[in-house]
């Protein structure tokens, strides 16, 4: 399998001890890496990937939606202070993936495309997380990947009326005939992602 280092490390890999005891037979191997996999001439048996489905070629099966919205540490958040609207996010420094400066948000009929800004760009949603924690700046993060870390206080949502648009999580193959192994290992997958919702 490939699969993002980041995804891999928050939610697949503590999923790995059920799957091993369910499918004892079954061995895994990972190729960790943002890295867009040929699928053909590499041999995988599937990618994981977020965002839009990949080539017509291959077949994309959705496993999931990951939700985002802004959060900050409340060390951060006292000394700059709390964002009351989108407009303001200008203010503050907001982590961002690779070279996306814009924030598209929305709540409900509204939309805000907003510029921010950023000393540090990164490939990294899981740096971006460990820099917002370190009470560096603001992260538009997936609330899927924090909820530890709401619910023991070390990050807030703010704007909590505005979120990004939901990324989609694929399971990308080459062939819709599947071996068993492979389905089966799919299908744990998003069975048990559908229940951390």
């Amino acid at each position: 399998m490939s699969a993002p280092i980041d995804f891999s490390t928050h939610f697949i890999a503590p999923l790995l001890p059920e799957f091993a005891k369910q499918y004892s037979e079954i061995e895994l191997e990972f190729d960790l890496s943002s890295r867009r996999v040929d699928m053909t001439s590499e041999y995988f048996d599937v990618a994981i990937r977020a965002g839009e489905s990949e080539s017509s070629n291959l077949i994309a099966r959705k496993l999931s939606n990951f939700h985002h919205y802004i959060y900050g540490s409340p060390a951060y958040l006292a000394q700059y202070g709390e964002p009351q609207s989108p407009d303001e996010l200008t203010q503050h420094q907001c982590f961002s993936i690779v070279k996306s400066a814009h924030w598209a948000l929305h709540n409900k009929d509204k939309s805000a495309d907003i510029k921010v800004k950023s000393k540090l760009f990164v490939n990294s949603i899981g740096v971006i997380k460990q820099l917002t924690l370190l009470n560096m700046g603001l992260g538009l993060l997936p609330q899927e990947m924090i909820t530890d870390e709401l619910a023991q206080g070390t990050l807030k949502r703010i704007l909590p009326e505005w979120q990004g648009a939901p990324v989609p999580i694929y399971a990308i193959t080459e062939t819709r005939l599947l071996p068993a192994k492979t389905r089966c290992f799919i299908n744990f997958i998003q069975q048990q992602l559908e229940q951390r919702r």
